[in-house]
């Protein structure tokens, strides 16, 4: 990638790409058209540009028009699409320079979905916001929230991920939750019923990461075998079947040290 070095993170959109170099500052790169590059245009950019006055950055992520960043001081940034409230400013309207997140503070942890966004406090509380009409942010209710709201009774998270319409979450105790959309069983509860509450996923322990695609999920066990559950009609569960599955070992796989999860 043209002019990129001393880079840190990676994270990939629907259509666009965001980096973190090792000096805190945030590079992006492709599509624009909702202002999720962060350099005050909406123009597509083929090569990285900088997202306007963000320094000391340590996290990000990509939405799928939108873009968060965690800052060190534990706040957080959001910029591009705004329709369902995504970045989390109390408005829903788009911005192509970065927005400080409202009423967040102390968080470790960040996670884009298509439409929602969550994030995770110090203290192992979930925030969530966004949209909300297949119950993603996991408050108990279908409305959407253009702030962060808390998810209520859930404690001890150590991170979180999101896919199309479905959050998960992992605990400190290395177990999995998750909720939202469930039309290919992606939740891991043995139904394909949505939830707007965390359901924890059946018969699956000792987990050390976790990642959502759009309508499957995949985990890292800390034997370094990897785990997968929910839609399969391309094969991205990984066990030569196109069935959507509950969660099992993806064969073939050991000593694994990290897992990523794409579109399909």
């Amino acid at each position: 990638v043209s002019g990129l070095e001393n880079v840190v993170k990676v994270s990939a959109g629907l259509e666009h790409a965001v980096s973190l170099k090792s000096d805190g500052s945030v590079w992006t790169w492709g599509k624009n058209n909702r202002g999720q590059l962060g350099n005050g245009t909406t123009e597509d950019s083929r090569v990285p540009v900088a997202a306007k006055e963000m320094w000391k950055i340590t996290d990000v992520a990509a939405g799928m028009f939108h873009t968060v960043a965690l800052a060190s001081d534990g706040t957080v940034w959001a910029w591009g699409r705004n329709s369902y409230g995504q970045l989390g400013n109390g408005s829903n309207e788009d911005s192509t320079t970065p927005v400080k997140v409202s009423g967040l503070s102390g968080i470790v942890k960040i996670a884009a979905g298509m439409f929602h966004t969550a994030a995770v406090k110090s203290d192992g509380t979930l925030y969530t916001w966004g949209r909300n009409a297949y119950g993603q942010l996991g408050d108990g209710t279908n409305k959407e929230r253009n702030s962060p709201g808390l998810v209520p009774g859930f404690t001890g998270v150590l991170d979180v991920t999101a896919g199309l319409h479905h959050t998960v979450a992992l605990k400190n105790d290395k177990t999995v939750w998750a909720w939202g959309w469930n039309y290919s069983g992606m939740l891991g509860d043995g139904t394909r019923t949505d939830q707007n509450k965390p359901v924890q996923v059946a018969e699956l322990q000792d987990i050390i990461d976790i990642r959502a695609g759009l309508r499957h999920t995949i985990a890292l066990r800390s034997d370094g075998t990897v785990w997968a559950w929910g839609g399969n009609e391309y094969g991205q569960l990984g066990n030569k079947s196109a069935l959507d599955s509950k969660a099992f070992k993806v064969p073939g796989l050991g000593n694994i040290k990290k897992v990523s999860a794409g579109m399909y």
